[in-house]
């Protein structure tokens, strides 16, 4: 916006950020607020609401050098990573299953439930599917702990998981002739698999699953 940030310039850039993050959840999304004067006043508060939204602040200040205007883009907040808990899955109100299935998506929700008994082979307490209406996450009764999530399709689906070790793994899936991808900043991986290729590269799989879980679990 022109001029200093307001309040109004700080919900719009929250709103958007959120509805972007809502409608597709397999992405990682960041807000990012740009105007000519970030005030101290506004920008503490964008910095104590960073510790849950990824956010980025930029000031713009327009130079005239000789006969030309340049523009100077200023960082002057940058807090992209989330806590591990508050993955950006935040797909809407809940669903169940069978609404799921009613997509045609009752195949991937099947991997879905495989990779949950990979991840019960180390969870402690047990994980269940959360049926959001954006994407399929996890749960332990009352405790929603998102450190593996799903992004089911019709003919594959799309399985995130926070590990300290991301780009490895990415390498590692590369080679096996599976398109991972770094997700939330670079520090999960997101792999979009079909079900020929879980059954084919199921134990790198269970790996990976293993590996977030006990790293979620040791932080906990």
């Amino acid at each position: 916006m022109l001029g200093a940030t307001d309040p109004s310039h700080v919900i719009r850039c929250i709103e958007y950020w959120d509805i972007e993050r809502r409608r597709y959840p397999a992405y990682e999304h960041i807000a990012v607020l740009i105007a000519e004067q970030v005030t101290t006043r506004f920008l503490n508060v964008l910095a104590l609401m960073s510790g849950n939204i990824p956010l980025i602040a930029i000031q713009l200040d327009a130079l005239r050098v000789g006969e030309h205007v340049v523009l100077n883009f200023s960082q002057v907040l940058n807090q992209t990573e989330l806590r591990r808990d508050d993955v950006a899955e935040s797909g809407g109100e809940e669903v169940g299953r069978a609404q799921r299935e009613t997509r045609a998506w009752a195949e991937m929700l099947q991997l879905c439930d495989r990779v949950v008994d990979m991840i019960n082979q180390r969870a402690n307490p047990r994980q269940e599917l959360a049926y959001r209406k954006h994407y399929v996450g996890l749960t332990a009764g009352a405790t929603s702990k998102n450190f593996i999530w799903f992004a089911p399709r019709k003919n594959l689906v799309h399985i995130g998981a926070w590990v300290s070790n991301a780009a490895e793994w990415i390498g590692r899936f590369e080679e096996a002739g599976i398109s991972a991808v770094s997700d939330k900043g670079g520090a999960a991986v997101r792999l979009p698999i079909k079900a020929a290729d879980f059954a084919k590269h199921q134990e790198p799989i269970r790996e990976l699953v293993h590996q977030a879980t006990v790293e979620f679990q040791a932080e906990v």
